[in-house]
């Protein structure tokens, strides 16, 4: 018996482990996979070659934060958070 086979002996199957009647797993199953994937890979296609450029220098951002403490960064999240 080789290692593979050995270890898929130990493994639960995911069909098993899933409760299909779980609103997720019926979500899931409505969903229009195929549709999602098309245009996933039209988007991906377009910005292969687009590099992310940061809104500013991440070392700025460590130093705002800094300089509110921890306190500050707390009742920033909150009003953050509050405003939805």
């Amino acid at each position: 018996m080789n290692t593979a086979t050995t270890d898929d002996f130990f493994r639960s199957r995911l069909d098993q482990m899933i409760e299909l009647r779980h609103p997720l797993a019926v979500l899931a199953s409505r969903m229009p996979w195929q549709e999602i994937e098309a245009s996933v890979a039209q988007c991906l296609a377009r910005n292969a070659g687009h590099k992310h450029r940061w809104p500013c220098d991440p070392s700025l951002l460590v130093r705002f934060r800094r300089s509110l403490g921890k306190e500050g960064v707390e009742q920033l999240l909150k009003k953050a958070t509050d405003a939805g």
